[in-house]
Parts: structure tokens; sequence; C-alpha cells
């Protein structure tokens, strides 16, 4: 993770919240959406693009295109006033929240979770078996834990086998697949592409990483926005602070247990990702 110097910060409702950090690719210099979700801990705001500008309460999910504003939430949840649906503007590095308030960029830390392709080295990561038995311990059930823990298949991971034992794997197809926010196989290929730009994982006999960026990016439109978001910043190289913190890890198989635990599912299919991709290496 690197950090520059930067402040942002919030004005809503006659109150003011600083934010103690700014996503690398997050630019307030001209663009236009709306507040489409409110969460305990977030705010998701929609482009034009198709991508997800979120605003958090902290730094577990942050992403290059999040902003972190502790101050904006409280224990009940975003201190704004029926911000659902409201257009949003960025200009000239404000961010403006329609009848709610207003994000000032200047002074925050910048984050990016930029990952230099081997940073890690090959030999860092799990082999196959052990991302196995993190999973059967730690992974939660409903996505597509079932490819790794037979126990526990789903119609999803049902669905995924079979797109991934055709010659060669059809990962495209995993675009958008399962229900929520972030698609069980839009996860899945996040860990899978974290994995293979790490160098712990590669890719079966037939299909390269060149190959697999342009079926992935082709396939983006097929999915939910924040599916959509995660897999653009992922075929950048960049990825989410729970994947980030597996690839600093001095103990990697901590470091993946506490992934499983990231959101209902998202983390655990991230890491079912990994764990295909590091089966595919000799």
């Amino acid at each position: 993770m690197t950090r520059t110097p930067e402040r942002v910060t919030v004005s809503a409702m006659g109150g003011t919240w600083h934010a103690e950090t700014v996503g690398s690719l997050l630019s307030l210099a001209s663009w236009s959406g709306e507040v489409a979700s409110v969460h305990a801990r977030a705010v998701n705001v929609h482009r034009p693009d198709g991508l997800v500008v979120s605003l958090l309460a902290g730094s577990e999910a942050m992403s290059d295109l999040g902003l972190v504003v502790p101050d904006l939430f409280d224990p009940d949840g975003a201190r704004l006033n029926n911000p659902l649906g409201r257009p949003v503007a960025a200009r000239r590095g404000l961010l403006y929240i329609d009848g709610c308030g207003t994000v000032e960029s200047g002074g925050a830390a910048r984050w990016t979770g930029k990952v230099q392709p081997g940073v890690a080295g090959s030999g860092r990561g799990p082999a196959s078996p052990g991302f196995a038995a993190i999973l059967a311990r730690h992974g939660r059930p409903g996505g597509v834990v079932g490819l790794a823990d037979p126990r526990r298949e789903s119609p999803w991971s049902a669905a995924a086998r079979r797109c991934l034992q055709r010659e060669p794997p059809d990962l495209a197809a995993l675009v958008g697949l399962g229900p929520g926010m972030t698609p069980s196989g839009d996860d899945f290929l996040a860990g899978a592409l974290f994995a293979l730009r790490l160098g712990w994982g590669r890719l079966p006999v037939g299909l390269t990483p060149a190959r697999l960026r342009r079926a992935v990016a082709v396939a983006l439109p097929g999915t939910t926005p924040a599916g959509r978001t995660l897999l653009w910043l992922a075929l950048r190289g960049r990825f989410p602070a729970p994947l980030l913190a597996l690839a600093s890890a001095e103990d990697v198989r901590a470091a993946a247990a506490a992934v499983c635990g990231y959101g209902e599912t998202s983390g655990t299919d991230m890491l079912v990702g990994c764990w295909w991709a590091c089966r595919q290496a000799p």
C-alpha cells in the first residue's frame, strides 16, 4: 500500500467530516452519478461508466475507487439525510451529494491496491491443499466454496464447476455468476487474477493471461456495478484491501483464514479463486 499526502473533507447538513484515505484511481475532476445503496459501513455511488465509488467507514473494504470517511458514520450507519437516489457530482476536486453535503479533496492519504507482478514470489503462497484446508475450516457457504470443499456444494459452485471443466476453462462465463452485490463468480475471478499476479498460480493449457483478461473485459457488462468495479480494478492489477493484506502477510495461512470472513461470501469466494489458480501450478 502506498500513501501520499492529501486531505479530504466531507460536509453535509451543516456538519464537516474529515476522511483519512482516498483511493489512487478516484478522481474528483468531472463525473456524475447517484447514491445507489447505503449500508452500515458504506455508501455506494454509481457512475454512468458502470463503476462504483464507495464512501467507507474504515479501510477493511478499501479499494482504488474508495474513500474512507470514518466520521461520516456512526453505529447506526451513515449520517446522511435520506441519501438514496440523490444526484452526485464531482467537479474540480469536490464531490457534491445533493442535499447532503460536499467532499473536498486535498490532504488525506492516498491508498493503492496495486500489486506488482510476482511481488510475493512463486514460493510464498500456500500450495493448493493449504488453501483447501483453510477453506474447509473457515470458508463460508452459499457461494462457490463447494469447488474446494464438495461437502458444501451449491448451485453456484456446480455451475462454476461446469465452466471450469471445459477445455480450456470458460472463465469469462463466471462473470456475473451468483447473487448479491458482488456475484460469487466475480469474487472467484478476482482471487484467481490476484494469485496469477503474484506468481502463486498458473492457467491451464490453452488459456493465456492475455486471453483471460480480454475475455473477462468483454464480459464485464454482464455483471453488477460492484462486480464490474472489482474486476475492472483486478484487470489493472489492483485488488481490495482483504487480498492486499494476503499479499504482504508473513503468515499467509493466517491471513487467508481472515480473508474468508470478509463480506457474506466474497472473501471465501476470492480465496477459492486463489486456490483454483494455485492448483494449476506445477
